[in-house]
């Protein structure tokens, strides 16, 4: 019964059509991170750690099955870290009106501390009688020097954008970085930057975000994310079930300034 419930719904995403901001927060991350501003490149979520940082594979313990679905747009996951596993591992599939993208992911510990991962993707746009593809590549880095901290560092696309211009600046290079710190057991900071297109510090997002353990079962979260660009600014929020069986989050944003588009955000996920 859990394995019809996985493959059936275990990701829902609903909103309105905003492709901003709103659609590369969401693309990109899972509900957690989300209503988190889109931090979570050094912390660890089902739904992150094949899209924000392949490194965290190694501290995602279990085997869990991701999916989300939003009308013209679903993506899959699988992740693979138990016990039995040679390495970390995991499979990631996203696909809109336009868009596809099929991304690989290995993690490992090099020391106690430290764990890198790398990502092998191929994505493939095409509108009407236009199409394109590239292949590319991912790496990250996690440094957890004690319990309650760690901090990330990530390159996204690697082997460089493609020379078509069709899907150029979706496929250009940034770096990414990310931090989390756990106060007293209860109280989760998030604090990640992620670069412009080719690495572009002018254009680069600041995001962060606070969540709260009401209990050992229930998580609130709220977050931020300020846009260096003439793209909007993000408020979030949201909130998680943390119980044996299932995980459940929810996430809300909107857009700063009037006439706000805004993006709601649930998932669920299913740990084996």
């Amino acid at each position: 019964m859990r394995n019809i419930i996985a493959i059936l719904f275990i990701g829902l995403f609903v909103g309105s059509s905003s492709w901003a901001s709103l659609e590369s927060t969401t693309k990109m991350s899972g509900s957690t991170a989300s209503a988190l501003g889109g931090a979570g490149r050094a912390a660890v979520a089902p739904g992150d750690v094949s899209t924000l940082n392949p490194a965290n594979l190694a501290h995602l313990r279990g085997y869990f099955l991701y999916s989300r679905y939003l009308p013209g747009e679903t993506a899959y996951s699988i992740s693979d870290n138990t016990p039995e596993t040679a390495i970390p591992a995991s499979a990631y599939f996203y696909q809109n009106t336009f868009e596809r993208n099929f991304k690989i992911s290995f993690a490992e510990k090099i020391r106690k501390k430290i764990a890198i991962g790398f990502s092998g993707s191929f994505y493939q746009y095409k509108q009407d009688d236009q199409s394109a593809t590239r292949a590319n590549v991912d790496f990250g880095l996690s440094y957890v020097p004690r319990d309650n901290l760690g901090f990330a560092f990530v390159g996204y696309n690697l082997g460089g954008a493609s020379g078509n211009e069709l899907i150029r600046d979706r496929t250009a290079p940034q770096v990414g970085f990310g931090s989390h710190y756990i106060y007293k057991g209860f109280l989760r900071f998030r604090a990640d930057y992620l670069t412009g297109n080719n690495y572009k510090i002018s254009d680069g997002q600041f995001m962060f975000g606070v969540e709260n353990y009401l209990n050992r079962w229930i998580t609130w979260r709220v977050g931020y994310q300020e846009n260096f660009s003439d793209i909007r600014d993000i408020v979030t929020a949201g909130w998680g079930f943390d119980l044996p069986k299932f995980k459940l989050n929810y996430a809300y944003l909107m857009e700063t300034g009037s006439e706000p588009d805004v993006r709601h955000s649930v998932d669920l996920s299913i740990p084996f």
